[in-house]
């Protein structure tokens, strides 16, 4: 998430720099706008391949997470789905508004909200009900369900299982010992069987930002004369 954050906080003086230039290329018929639109996460892609490798193949280990190569597999695509998806944002929302500074405070208002119903703070069954249909709507929450989910899932029905356990406090003040995929799992609401669907519902949020931009460049114009 911090990653993202960066991410989608430094892509957006690049693109405002680049605007008038593309404004200018545009007019003189040098390139079209679906040409500039395409480069965009193309020439982003390797960086995120890059800083997303450097970053877990350091991390995830140094921590002690989940050894299981497929699960560590699965935490990278999540990551990298993320960290593109929060640039991609960063960058229609420098496309679609006038100024850097609009799209600053539009764009921190938004990440605010996304991690404040990402689940992780306020957990999804302390959410009051009317606020619930932001944590769906949010697609952080997703990434954090699916990756919390990869992370500690354990089939605890299973027969003679070897699953991790964790002492739980109660209100009472007495302690009770229950599964750690048990307890994550009520406490933020995991479904393990929905972790392929916060990777499709980051992919769409991906592509749904890549195409609004598109349609700003082509539709979108702030110069003025």
């Amino acid at each position: 998430l911090f990653l993202g954050i960066l991410n989608m906080t430094s892509v957006l003086p690049m693109v405002s720099t680049e605007r008038p230039v593309f404004y200018r290329e545009r007019a003189a018929k040098m390139y079209s706008s679906v040409v500039y639109g395409v480069v965009l996460p193309v020439v982003e892609t390797p960086y995120h391949l890059g800083n997303s490798a450097l970053f877990l193949c350091s991390w995830y280990w140094m921590v002690g997470l989940n050894p299981n190569l497929g699960v560590f597999f699965f935490w990278w695509m999540c990551f990298l789905a993320l960290t593109c998806m929060m640039t991609y944002f960063g960058i229609m929302m420098i496309v679609l508004l006038p100024t850097i500074e609009t799209a600053e405070l539009l764009a921190t208002m938004v990440k605010l909200l996304w991690s404040l119903f990402s689940g992780f703070n306020i957990t999804f069954p302390n959410f009051p009900y009317y606020w619930k249909w932001m944590f769906y709507a949010n697609p952080i929450a997703w990434a954090m369900r699916s990756v919390y989910a990869s992370q500690f899932y354990c089939d605890i029905d299973a027969p003679g299982n070897t699953c991790p356990t964790v002492s739980v406090l109660l209100s009472d003040g007495s302690w009770v010992t229950r599964y750690s995929w048990e307890y994550t799992r009520d406490r933020f609401s995991l479904d393990y069987n929905l972790r392929w669907a916060g990777v499709g519902i980051l992919l769409g949020c991906l592509g749904l930002f890549l195409g609004v931009t598109f349609l700003a460049l082509k539709f979108v114009c702030h110069l003025k004369r």
